[in-house]
């Protein structure tokens, strides 16, 4: 009876670890989508960052290591998550990139899970990857 129950508490930590680090990932993502709301376009691209934030947050699975979740695993989050400046024959755009989507959950964050910011001349042109393309086209973005 005693080795059910330790076995039972080593299943439960190890699998209330595997929640604790999504949900702490999950929260942050929630702050960036909640921040996206607020952004116009527009508005300066000091404004626009201010509003997204800055942090940096190491998010780690340091208590929940045990028998049944034996290697420990730490995700850097930043604000931004990424930066890209798109230099055009006229034009450039810098583009912001944040947090804020869950595509798949394998512990990596793909681009497909970030939303682009972006920004020309110090102005908020516009967010999403849609925008990011359309953007690409309009400003005649060239990648060698």
């Amino acid at each position: 009876m005693m080795k059910n129950t330790m076995a039972l508490l080593l299943i439960l930590t190890a699998l209330l670890g595997c929640a604790g680090m999504g949900a702490q990932m999950e929260r942050f993502r929630a702050r960036n989508r909640i921040r996206l709301q607020s952004l116009k376009v527009g508005m300066s691209q000091d404004s626009a960052l201010a509003a997204m934030g800055s942090e940096v947050v190491e998010i780690s699975n340091k208590w929940e290591v045990g028998p049944l979740n034996p290697r420990r695993q730490t995700q850097v989050l930043s604000n931004p998550y990424k930066t890209e400046i798109y230099a055009g024959a006229r034009d450039t755009l810098d583009v912001f990139y944040y947090y804020a989507e869950l595509k798949r959950q394998d512990g990596a964050i793909s681009d497909d899970e970030l939303v682009p910011l972006v920004f020309k001349e110090g102005r908020l042109l516009g967010w999403g990857h849609s925008f990011l393309q359309e953007s690409i086209t309009r400003y005649e973005i060239r990648f060698r």
